[in-house]
């Protein structure tokens, strides 16, 4: 074979050769710009799903059957980890730590039977039967039913709290008072638990 003719060889391959590098990098490009389009990234390159929205704030709580229309405020816990009752006797605490009204979850309410020898918010609440129904509104407007599934008494060490306090996985109200003959400390000495099923 001629040297021109082995040139020609030589230059036809690096044509192609070079076709075939710019076909692969431009496949590299596309590859390269549809990963960055699929996968959501915020700043720092960490992706996290959206957290569901969380359900208004109560304002007020109307159980009929015994007559309550309390308003209600926003509670916690105190430096020692107990939880913050009531400053008032027609008033109802709805503890942060729980779920909110109409979330899939456990919203818990609390109140006095009896607060400086005025009758609580809760006074009539051991009066409450399965069936009865109750309604929490928001700040926003909205309004959430429930249906009472069971009314229960614990003397205060034997209180299930995990139960009473914990997550669960439907819509439930739970609602709290003191029961019982007040101790040299006025400590009562029972709690009345009523559960409420949210209404669909």
């Amino acid at each position: 074979m001629s040297s021109r003719s082995r040139s020609g060889l030589a230059l036809a391959f690096a044509r192609r050769l070079g076709i075939v590098r710019r076909a692969l990098t431009w496949c590299v490009v596309i590859i390269l710009i549809l990963a960055t389009a699929c996968v959501p990234t915020l700043p720092g390159g960490a992706w996290t799903p959206p957290k569901p929205a969380r359900g208004s704030l109560p304002s007020r709580l109307i159980i009929p059957a015994i007559g309550v229309d309390a308003r209600v405020t926003p509670s916690g816990l105190d430096p020692a980890g107990d939880v913050v009752v009531p400053g008032a006797a027609d008033e109802v605490a709805w503890y942060e730590f729980a779920g909110r009204p109409g979330e899939v979850d456990n919203a818990v309410l609390a109140a006095h039977n009896i607060w400086r020898g005025t009758a609580g918010a809760f006074a009539k609440l051991p009066a409450l039967r399965p069936g009865d129904e109750v309604y929490v509104l928001t700040v926003n407007g909205g309004r959430f039913a429930y249906i009472v599934s069971t009314v229960a008494t614990y003397e205060g060490p034997s209180s299930p709290l995990a139960n009473v306090f914990g997550p669960t996985r439907e819509p439930i109200l739970t609602l709290i008072t003191c029961a019982g003959l007040p101790d040299s400390d006025g400590d009562f000495p029972q709690r009345i638990v009523v559960r409420a099923v949210g209404r669909t």
